[in-house]
């Protein structure tokens, strides 16, 4: 399945399996177009892959991961997302 959500400026498509119920609330957000800034891409597996990276957040029910790819090291220091 795939739909289009907006808030504000943002817009990003959601690809994900017809069984995956989404939160009502999102709902609220969804418009009929077929341009998106970015595209989100849900798969359900059995058995996640090895994660690759650099461990930023570490929660028990979350876990991110951060690699340079796509990203500029700014003036700050700070890596930033490249547009």
């Amino acid at each position: 399945m795939e739909k289009t959500f907006q808030t504000g400026s943002f817009s990003f498509r959601l690809k994900f399996p017809e069984e995956l119920v989404l939160p009502v609330d999102m709902e609220k957000f969804l418009v009929k177009t077929d341009s998106a800034d970015y595209t989100y891409i849900i798969t359900a597996v059995d058995i996640l892959p090895e994660a690759e990276g650099e461990l930023i957040v570490d929660r028990v029910d979350l876990q991110v991961f951060h690699t340079k790819e796509g990203l500029e090291l700014d003036a700050d220091g700070e890596w930033r997302a490249c547009v």
